[in-house]
């Protein structure tokens, strides 16, 4: 079965992380971090001698956070995907640490893994810098094993599928999106509650919250924004959106993932602040809510 790199894979004396889930090898984070196992400790005075005595109470189980690319193989997101759609989607899986041969060593097994947040980085036409998508999750159980197999790495045949910051593209309709400059970075969360015990621990899934977008553009293109910002916010007559930002591979000709944004609603246009090279420019900057969003990866 085939896995794939998340980044190109260059040997690391620290050894690098991999993500399984359900069974299936989904590919190698850039950063990884979490996952730790403690416990409260709860301190009790004795009646009559004052002595203090600690024990340890409810385990704490820590977030996973990791960052990864979008050669990340399906069933990640098919997870993401789910998740945003309400489901309320679990999974079994492990991270496995591998050394620089990237061959596994250990691995921390996790089961009834719910997805906390997902993270779009800031996007920015001026800017080629590679970034990355951050998964957040919490686990319901996790256990430290030996990990035994052969190499984890990419597939040659799989191209790498790197965003860079000035690769995307925005779509609403009935506006004049062709001169975006920049989309901040947005996270989409999901309500995670816990349940520990010194005995066991659950977690339980709850309402998804789909983040306001903050949009940088170029004020000379703003006409059909202030004409929506008009009708929306001070007469009160405007409907709501719908579009789409799509994530683009380096040479802008092909879609690495689209994100479906739906029921968009202008509440502020205001001018930007410039920096930098952009001082002589005339910004604006727009904040729309979302009802919902969708994520669709390339196939």
């Amino acid at each position: 079965m085939p896995t794939y790199a998340t980044t190109q894979v260059k040997a690391r004396p620290l050894g690098h992380a991999a993500l399984v889930l359900e069974g299936k090898n989904c590919g190698i984070a850039r950063r990884l971090s979490g996952g730790a196992v403690g416990a409260h400790v709860v301190e009790e005075t004795a009646h009559g001698t004052g002595q203090t005595r600690k024990h340890l109470g409810a385990r704490i189980r820590e977030d996973f956070s990791l960052d990864f690319g979008l050669a990340m193989a399906p069933p990640v997101f098919d997870w993401i995907a789910q998740t945003w759609k309400l489901q309320t989607p679990r999974r079994d899986g492990a991270i496995l640490a591998c050394d620089a041969e990237l061959i596994p060593k250990s691995q921390r097994k996790f089961t009834g893994a719910l997805i906390r947040e997902t993270t779009i980085p800031a996007l920015r036409v001026d800017s080629k810098a590679p970034v990355w998508l951050t998964l957040k999750f919490a686990v319901e159980a996790l256990a430290l094993e030996s990990a035994s197999g052969g190499k984890v790495s990419g597939d040659p045949n799989h191209p790498e599928k790197v965003l860079h910051a000035e690769n995307f593209r925005l779509d609403i309709e009935d506006l004049d999106c062709k001169k975006v400059q920049a989309i901040d970075s947005f996270t989409v969360r999901q309500s995670v509650q816990r349940h520990d015990t010194p005995e066991w621990s659950e977690i339980a899934g709850g309402a998804v919250f789909f983040p306001d977008l903050h949009i940088t553009l170029a004020e000379v293109s703003s006409d059909t924004w202030q004409k929506w910002h008009e009708e929306f916010v001070v007469k009160g007559i405007g409907t709501e959106k719908s579009g789409t930002l799509a994530l683009l591979s380096p040479d802008k000709k092909q879609t690495l993932a689209t994100i479906k944004l739906l029921g968009l609603g202008i509440f502020s246009l205001s001018h930007a602040p410039a920096e930098g090279d952009e001082e002589h420019h005339m910004l604006a900057k727009a904040q729309l809510y979302c009802q919902s969003m969708e994520l669709e990866p390339a196939t």
